[in-house]
């Protein structure tokens, strides 16, 4: 059943940038530039060339900072989607269109993913922070998406690109003393929009924090799911996550609020906790084709791998159990062996000392004490496998039986 609309007090709504509009303001920005430059280079005139900086930069600007605030008659919230009536007329965003949302003080801020956003403001911060719980934006309900730069850091970056590659192509033109014809205006011109944009699109980027992991835009995307991530930290304007194998990823947030970086935060720690704190499929202690290194470090974190957030992942009985399982798959009980062995070695040399000595399958007895007496090796991962086999045939033997009755 669809529950009814909930409505919120809003004062007024701004749209604090237009995509469209914004990249055609900054693009005659640089335009303006590059066509100073260009008569300052041919006509020797460097009034024209300042002048046309200054025309330039500010029409940039103008794209960046443009406000367009509005009086809201009624603001409201249902299952699907976010309408807000104003006296600039009606805003409706489908849930699914909204990147990212946080509240700051008696603010909402709303991103979509075709980069439009919106400031909302509230009578106050309770109300602007029961907006956003309303908007459905929990961890395993949706994903959100944040710029890895602002508006203020992409657009600096992508001035500064367009006049660097202006320069450049100047440079080749009168080194290759090419006469100043409109087809040259015209080359250079595109020239520097396309430097202008590829700098802003390059130095930005985003990064999309999921309920399994997070995905890293730039000029390629990665995919870091969150039990690699041991820790989310904030340094300076960068956020630094630290991976699992030691390596280290680096998120600017050059030009974002506090409240937004505080945000990413939030949502990336919540993601490594929910994954730190979900129990397995008890499968992962398999080998499930993995060599002996792959899977002794695998299964060596299982035992401990949420120690930051003081949880595990299974906890020692859990794994103390599979161990002494008889019927358990023996990949499995090994796996169990190897991560309890990361939390008390010498307890666990015992117990398979014991569960060897125990069993009446050779293979069994075979396994469990090579890695008892820590020399276990891909032989021994071969008799693994192939026991998992067996056991994988006789699972299809005994379901062709069910289905043949």
């Amino acid at each position: 059943m669809t529950a009814p609309p909930r409505a919120f007090p809003v004062r007024t709504i701004e749209l604090r940038s237009w995509p469209f509009t914004t990249k055609i303001l900054a693009t005659l920005g640089v335009g303006i530039c590059a066509a100073g430059a260009l008569v300052a280079a041919y006509g020797s005139s460097y009034a024209v060339m300042f002048g046309g900086l200054g025309l330039g930069l500010a029409a940039a600007l103008i794209g960046l900072f443009a406000r367009r605030p509005s009086a809201v008659e009624q603001a409201s919230v249902d299952d699907t989607a976010v309408r807000v009536e104003s006296e600039g007329g009606a805003v409706v965003l489908a849930k699914p269109e909204i990147a990212s949302a946080w509240d700051q003080d008696a603010s909402v801020h709303l991103e979509t993913h075709g980069g439009a956003r919106y400031v909302l403001r509230f009578r106050d911060a309770a109300d602007a922070r029961a907006f956003v719980e309303a908007l459905d934006l929990g961890l395993g309900k949706r994903r959100l998406s944040w710029q890895l730069r602002g508006a203020v850091g992409a657009g600096t970056a992508g001035f500064a690109g367009g006049i660097l590659g202006l320069v450049t192509a100047l440079m080749i033109a009168q080194q290759a003393r090419i006469p100043p014809t409109a087809a040259t205006v015209v080359g250079l011109l595109v020239a520097t929009i396309a430097c202008g944009f590829a700098a802003a699109r390059l130095s930005r980027g985003r990064v999309t924090v999921g309920a399994d992991g997070v995905a890293i835009e730039r000029v390629w995307r990665r995919f870091v799911r969150f039990d690699r991530i041991r820790y989310a930290r904030p340094s300076g304007d960068k956020i630094r996550l630290g991976l699992d194998d030691g390596t280290l990823v680096l998120l600017s947030v050059v030009g974002q609020t506090d409240a937004e970086v505080d945000v990413l935060l939030r949502r990336l720690q919540d993601g490594m906790r929910a994954a730190a704190s979900a129990v397995p499929d008890l499968a992962d202690l398999e080998p499930a084709g993995r060599t002996l290194t792959d899977w002794r470090r695998d299964v060596s974190k299982l035992g401990g791998r949420a120690a930051d957030f003081r949880t595990q992942a299974l906890e020692s009985a859990d794994l103390e159990a599979i161990l002494g399982d008889a019927t358990a798959p023996l990949g499995r009980r090994v796996g169990a062996a190897l991560a309890l062995g990361a939390i008390d070695r010498e307890r666990v040399r015992v117990r398979l000392h014991d569960l060897s000595e125990a069993s009446a399958d050779a293979r069994t007895r075979v396994v469990l004490g090579a890695l008892a007496d820590e020399s276990l090796d891909d032989e021994h991962l071969s008799m693994v496998e192939a026991e998992a086999e067996e056991r994988r045939l006789e699972r299809r033997r005994a379901e062709a039986r069910a289905a043949e009755d």
